[in-house]
């Protein structure tokens, strides 16, 4: 009989078959599309690619956003960062004004990687790509961090949906903080149990969070929140590094967003009729847009 797949399963399979957590996800891959290792690891190169394409472009980026909210904001960081001492710490910012330079070349209508999703595609990316040029790491690394946050991401799918019109932001950046935790701690080489209790303490502090887009557009406050969910990612990785655990496991907090998916009134899901997309400021942008 097939297992469910749930963290719990993934450790279980990777220790019967006495294999990495990583391997479990690449042979799930191929026995679910029928392709080949090699194909896959192509596609996980093509795909980190098109992050650092997306990086570069989102890091120079001078026009003005289609809602009129973003301009510079990754150029403007980087300035920041070069003339200052972060008080987040320089791993902190570098992979905040990663995962903000992705969000606004995604608001921009450019080419990104959704991890899970287009609102919260900078926050993987922000994570692996901050943290492998810190440690040094190649491609070989990257790929075994990108399959873990893929796992990661796939345990959530099987529960809920990762959309903010479905569960809210929690289902956006929420889970993607979380991938991006657990692929932080597999590029350190805790792929297994640290990740997914990095996943966990990622996940948990971001339960419940709304989606509420001024405009309904992908902009505010998605692209700054893109930052602090990875500087929180980071964190994550670090608090587990530092012998912290969750109390409650991944597979119970994952059941908790679903249950909390349900819970949100529709008025935060995206649809722009609460939250922060009906404060004055909010509608008088949307007004001058319109005008």
């Amino acid at each position: 009989m097939k297992r469910d797949w749930t963290f719990q399963s993934w450790l279980e399979t990777a220790r019967e078959k006495s294999v990495s957590p990583g391997e479990v996800v690449l042979q799930k891959e191929i026995e679910e599309t029928g392709t080949t290792r090699e194909n896959i690891l192509e596609e996980l190169s093509l795909r980190l690619e098109v992050m650092k394409k997306s990086l570069k472009r989102g890091l120079s980026r001078e026009d003005i956003s289609p809602g009129g909210m973003l301009k510079d904001e990754g150029q403007r960081l980087q300035e920041y960062f070069s003339r200052e001492t972060s008080l987040t710490g320089a791993g902190a910012i570098k992979a905040a004004i990663y995962a903000i330079a992705i969000g606004r070349e995604n608001a921009g209508m450019g080419r990104i990687v959704a991890l899970p999703t287009g609102g919260a595609a900078g926050i993987v990316p922000g994570v692996l790509l901050s943290l492998a040029e810190k440690k040094e790491l190649g491609e070989e690394e990257l790929q075994r961090g990108l399959l873990i946050a893929a796992g990661a991401g796939m345990v959530v799918g099987e529960k809920m949906e990762m959309s903010g019109a479905a569960g809210g932001c929690q289902a956006e950046c929420g889970v993607a903080a979380g991938m991006a935790a657990a692929g932080g701690m597999a590029l350190l080489g805790g792929e297994g149990e640290q990740a997914f209790e990095a996943f966990a303490l990622a996940c948990k502090n971001l339960l419940g969070l709304t989606c509420d887009p001024v405009g309904g557009l992908v902009e505010v406050p998605c692209v700054k929140r893109n930052g602090f969910a990875a500087v929180q990612a980071l964190l994550a990785v670090d608090l587990v590094r530092g012998g912290l655990h969750s109390v409650i496991p991944p597979d119970e907090i994952v059941d908790a967003m679903a249950e909390t998916a349900g819970l949100l009134p529709g008025s935060l899901k995206e649809t722009a009729r609460a939250g922060l997309a009906r404060t004055k400021t909010g509608l008088k942008l949307m007004e001058n847009r319109d005008d």
